[in-house]
C-alpha cells in the first residue's frame, strides 16, 4: 500500500493466520510473510499457491482483513508457498562424528522469529566446544547437544505459544488485542 511505511516492521494477527512485513534492500522492497493454518493432504501446498495466481490459499485466508493487508496479499509479487515443519522438543543432534545445528537439528515454527538466531547461537557454541575439545570431537558434539537443549526447548515452547496467541479467534482475540 502506498501509505504504508517502508521503514517499519508490521505484524497483523487474526483467526487462523498472521502476516508480517518488513523492509529489505534499504526499504526499496517489502518482504511479506503470510502464515495460515491451511492443511494440505500431502503436507505440501498446491502448486498453484507457489505461483502468482488468483484464488490462492493466502488470499482466501485474508479476505476479510484490513485493506492494507489485502493490498499486500493481492499485490503483483513473487510469492512462494511451503509447509512448516517443526520438532516438539530438542532431541539428539549428534551421533559420533556427525553434528547437526539450526533447523537441521531443531526445526522451529516461525512464530518467534528465532530460527536463524538459534542457528547462529548453535554455530558459535559448537565452534567454542570444537576448539576446546578438538581431540575428541564426538564428545564435543554430545556436550553441545546437552548444552543447547534447555534454550532450544524454551524457544520451541515460545513459538508454539505465539502461534496460539497470534491465531486466536474471538472472543479470546478481543482480550489479546
Amino acid at each position: 500500500p502506498a501509505d504504508l511505511s517502508r521503514d517499519q516492521t508490521g505484524l497483523w494477527i487474526g483467526p487462523n493466520a498472521h502476516l508480517v512485513h518488513y523492509p529489505i534492500r534499504q526499504g526499496r522492497v517489502m518482504n511479506v510473510v503470510a502464515i495460515t493454518n491451511a492443511q494440505f493432504d500431502d503436507g505440501a501446498p498446491p502448486k498453484r499457491w507457489q505461483k502468482d495466481s488468483p484464488g490462492t490459499p493466502r488470499e482466501d485466508a485474508f479476505t476479510d482483513w484490513h485493506s492494507d493487508v489485502r493490498d499486500m496479499i493481492f499485490a503483483k509479487a513473487q510469492w512462494g508457498g511451503w509447509p512448516i515443519y517443526a520438532v516438539e522438543k530438542a532431541g539428539l543432534c549428534a551421533n559420533g562424528p556427525l553434528c547437526l545445528i539450526g533447523d537441521a537439528a531443531h526445526a522451529m515454527e516461525p512464530y518467534a522469529a528465532q530460527g536463524g538466531a538459534c542457528a547462529i547461537e548453535d554455530a558459535a557454541q559448537l565452534a567454542l566446544l570444537c576448539r576446546t575439545m578438538r581431540e575428541d570431537l564426538p564428545q564435543a558434539f554430545a556436550t553441545f547437544c546437552k548444552m543447547r537443549r534447555k534454550r532450544v526447548n524454551r524457544i520451541l515452547k515460545l513459538a508454539r505459544q505465539n502461534r496460539a496467541i497470534y491465531h486466536m479467534a474471538p472472543p479470546l482475540s478481543w482480550a489479546r488485542n
